[in-house]
């Protein structure tokens, strides 16, 4: 369908569209006033404007995400596909750790349908990747890091061994890596079977600090975030059951959400298993990829638990479930795009995938036609509520 077709179709579909337009039909039967139907209009353009607000600050995503890369777009070892993280550079196209066949791919912004991935990286085992703001691509192989060059494609080998101030001595690395990589450019990585997190200075590669962990508060970490608007704010999911917060350089780390919380506020129907999140920091909004009960949720992060004692039925309405999955493992991730479209790791039976589903787009069919030309529809779809403003114009002066 072509970008015309879709955005027909769109209009077409609106509801305000419909309704709005049989309402000015009448108005101009019973020939009431053009000022009336003008402020008639400008009731519209409210509702339109309420709407557009609630979308950027409330997200909502298509409920069946589209199967963006599978082992098809692969040469060779079609089976062996196992994506393990993403990660967006600055032009914004995907990179994928296929543990699988030890692979770092990258998916173009631009790709055409069926178009064959070209690895950028073999002989890879990697569980994390992370772009910074100069495009290094930071990943790990096995329990070492490294840093690759996407502009000039060179690559450095980081020296990762650690002083633990508790056993005080020199650790290395060890299986089960996870990095961040702020805006200075220091270095965050999670050491999930050593229980640690560990900070490397951007200035002194050498120089490092064990900044969670060190009094074995850690039970089993699986991800890491943190919160650059927030002074450094780090969010850590532990054990499967709980997300700690660890304020700037603070000693040990507060439960923000667990099994107790889930319960009671958005009927968890078994434990909590957070795999994958990040902050929304202008709207106080934390994201979860929650796979222990299969689905993607959003909680406000002034809703703590301090506050719950008195607010339990606001809890309900603002802890959200925003997609349920018919299934998934226990290793899946999840990334935003520059349009907030939501791309999952989806290591499903048979048939491991990543999946994109398209924020702000509810209706299943135009989200699909739309995927192929997701830039373009989007712009147009900028124009939607100015091309209704003529719409209603020239229904009100028909």
């Amino acid at each position: 369908m072509s970008l015309f077709g879709l955005l027909t179709h769109q209009l077409s579909t609106t509801p305000d569209i419909q309704r709005y337009s049989k309402m000015l039909y009448c108005t101009n039967m019973h020939q009431v006033s053009i000022i009336s139907r003008l402020i008639l209009l400008l009731l519209i353009s409210q509702t339109n404007s309420i709407q557009s607000q609630s979308c950027e600050t409330s997200l909502t995503w298509s409920q069946n995400g589209i199967p963006i890369i599978t082992g098809d777009n692969l040469k060779a070892n079609k089976s062996s596909f196992r994506p393990a993280a993403l990660a967006f550079d600055s032009q914004w196209n995907l990179y994928i750790a296929d543990s699988g066949n030890k692979l770092i791919l990258m998916y173009p912004t631009n790709i055409t349908a069926n178009q064959t991935l070209i690895p950028i990286l073999s002989n890879v085992s990697s569980t994390s990747l992370f772009i910074d703001k100069n495009d290094n691509l930071y990943y790990n192989d096995e329990n070492t890091v490294k840093i690759f060059d996407l502009i000039n494609g060179n690559i450095r080998i980081l020296n990762t061994s650690y002083y633990d101030p508790r056993y005080r001595y020199y650790r290395k690395l060890t299986n089960g890596i996870y990095l961040y990589v702020d805006k200075n450019l220091t270095l965050y990585v999670l050491d999930s079977y050593g229980k640690r997190v560990i900070r490397f200075s951007s200035e002194n590669p050498n120089t490092s600090d064990v900044i969670a962990g060190r009094y074995d508060e850690l039970h089993s970490p699986t991800c890491i975030y943190v919160d650059e608007t927030d002074r450094n704010t780090m969010y850590i999911c532990d054990s499967y059951t709980r997300i700690l917060k660890y304020s700037y350089n603070a000693i040990n780390g507060s439960v923000t959400a667990d099994d107790e919380y889930l319960y009671e506020n958005i009927a968890s129907d078994d434990l909590l298993i957070p795999n994958s999140i990040q902050i929304d920091s202008v709207h106080q909004q934390m994201y979860v990829l929650d796979t222990g009960n299969r689905r993607f949720t959003r909680r406000y992060l002034h809703n703590n638990n301090n506050n719950n004692n008195n607010n339990n039925s606001n809890n309900t309405n603002q802890d959200e479930i925003l997609i349920n999955f018919l299934w998934m493992a226990v290793k899946e991730k999840f990334v935003f795009d520059k349009n907030k479209d939501l791309y999952v790791t989806y290591i499903s039976p048979g048939t491991p995938k990543v999946l994109k589903f398209m924020n702000c787009c509810n209706n299943e069919t135009f989200c699909r036609d739309a995927h192929s030309n997701s830039d373009g529809i989007r712009k147009l779809a900028k124009s939607i509520q100015f091309l209704q403003w003529l719409v209603f114009l020239l229904l009100a002066f028909y």
